[in-house]
């Protein structure tokens, strides 16, 4: 009897190809696909194939050659902030040395001569990369203090000389403070050691 019913089903239905229920009979949203799949040759197909797996291939490579760009620019910007310190660094130094020297240490003409080769390296610096370093701000408030420590009397009494080149060195110091290179340090976090 069960093999009655099996052969009665089996009857009832029209035969696989007459129904259309073949390998491909459910295509969904893939149907477009499958049809021109079935038309293709096998070298248009394996091309096909290739080339769908090479676009995410090229996406990835791109986003990994854009993030290695970027950390090239982020190292040049490092290096050139490096430069400029080093440069405001030398000239920090010059500045002391002078302000030393022009109350009353010796070789005032080798100390003015220092710090002018050391302050024209800054200008140099600026000229060419301060609008990148958005230091225009803090670099005219040195110039200013520049000028007013240069502007003094050669008579004048040594206290006011040492005055007039301390402001001119604590304009380089707040230079210094803003410069990229510092202020990358100060976001760099620092840890107490536990003892």
């Amino acid at each position: 009897m069960l093999a009655l019913q099996l052969n009665h089903h089996s009857l009832s239905r029209p035969p696989a190809a007459a129904r259309g229920d073949g390998f491909f009979r459910f295509h969904g949203w893939m149907a477009p696909g499958v049809r021109l799949f079935r038309r293709l040759r096998f070298p248009a197909k394996s091309g096909a194939i290739s080339f769908a797996f090479m676009v995410p291939l090229a996406l990835v490579l791109y986003y990994l050659w854009s993030a290695g760009m970027g950390q090239v620019h982020t190292a040049r910007s490092e290096r050139a902030g490096v430069v400029y310190s080093d440069a405001l660094l030398t000239l920090v130094e010059a500045a002391q040395r002078r302000r030393l020297a022009e109350v009353g240490g010796a070789e005032l003409a080798e100390a003015r001569r220092d710090e002018g080769a050391a302050f024209d390296a800054v200008a140099t610096l600026q000229a060419r990369r301060g609008d990148e370093f958005h230091l225009k701000p803090a670099y005219a408030a040195m110039l200013a203090a520049r000028e007013q420590a240069r502007g003094g009397a050669d008579d004048a009494a040594a206290t006011d000389k040492f005055d007039r080149h301390s402001g001119y060195v604590d304009k380089l110091l707040s230079l210094m403070r803003a410069s990229p290179t510092v202020r990358s340090w100060r976001s760099i976090p620092t840890w107490t050691p536990i003892t």
